[in-house]
């Protein structure tokens, strides 16, 4: 009886706090979890994402089996202290049949065990359902783990987490696919579908040219996502020490969005300076434009040309 109290105990103080009260609803044992539901692969044109909405869930359990009429009788029940804590203080009601004689107290030691069995099986329900979002949580942390794959924020909706990020140019030109995340089926069909996507997504690289800066140029190839695109990389020299040179997108002041061209030291213990050479206005195209590259302060005529290399 004492370990059955102890784990429904545990199990309420995990669930406790997803209780929620309002004037419009004021039901006991109503609980409101957060979760992603659904997982959307979207392509326009050439780019395709993978996109999910975090919704609140609000579910009402019915009410706590309560303690049979019998047992009652015996030993009366204490309400609950609190309207957070809705549960009797079991351990407290163990201790009030101390009172009772053996023949008595172990029938009625009996009821209450299976009473409790009973009260765990009805929190055991309610806990599931709040663990599920942990079981969603998991599944996109592993499977949106490696190039393209991001957990951001979507500029246009914040409420919206982006996943994942590709130009597939191979995939159908128009795709729209919705998957229920909350069941295996749903995830194993999303990581089929993730696994397509990556067969037919191609290694695209950014050829710089033509720079008057010449030790900018070359090709650039993806390293990873920043402000919700992929930014490039080389590996090169500058002034006579190696340095990696940058291509991304950032944000420059409080409105401004820019792409730029830029190289810091290799080796952290060199003294020179993060060094800016090349800029552009960002577009609403997610990679880098090909025109309307001026100088930035380590610049030198002309600015650059760009093209995108597709391997596929």
């Amino acid at each position: 009886v004492k370990a059955l109290i102890k784990i429904i105990n545990e199990i309420w103080d995990d669930c406790r706090e997803h209780l929620t009260f309002s004037e419009a609803n004021s039901s006991p044992f109503t609980f409101e979890r957060g979760i992603f539901e659904k997982a959307k692969v979207e392509k326009k044109g050439r780019e395709l994402t993978i996109t999910s909405q975090e919704v609140t869930n609000t579910k009402y359990f019915g009410n706590l089996p309560s303690m049979p009429e019998d047992l009652n009788k015996l030993v009366s029940v204490d309400p609950p202290e609190s309207e957070s804590n809705m549960l009797p203080d079991y351990n407290k009601y163990l201790e009030k049949s101390s009172v009772l004689c053996e023949d008595v107290l172990l029938p009625f030691l009996a009821g209450f065990k299976e009473h409790l069995e009973n009260v765990q099986v009805f929190l055991g329900l309610i806990d599931a359902w709040l663990l599920e979002p942990r079981v969603v949580f998991s599944f996109l942390d592993q499977t949106f783990d490696g190039p393209g794959c991001i957990r951001g924020e979507d500029e246009k909706d914040p409420s919206k987490l982006i996943l994942y990020r590709a130009y597939c140019l191979n995939v159908d030109s128009e795709m729209k696919s919705t998957f229920d995340i909350r069941t295996e089926k749903g995830r194993e069909e999303l990581k089929a579908t993730l696994r397509y996507i990556k067969i037919y997504e191609p290694v695209i690289q950014i050829e710089v040219k033509d720079a008057g800066e010449k030790a900018v140029n070359g090709t650039y190839t993806i390293r990873g996502m920043h402000n919700g695109v992929y930014f490039y990389r080389r590996s090169g020299v500058w002034d006579g020490k190696p340095a990696k040179f940058t291509l991304a997108r950032r944000k420059c002041g409080s409105r401004s969005i820019v792409w730029g061209i830029t190289c810091a030291p290799q080796d952290p213990t060199n003294s020179f300076r993060k060094m800016k050479f090349y800029w552009t206005q960002a577009t609403e195209e997610k990679l880098p434009p090909m025109n309307g590259w001026g100088n930035a302060f380590g610049g030198i005529n002309p600015p650059p040309q760009i093209l995108h290399k597709v391997d596929v």
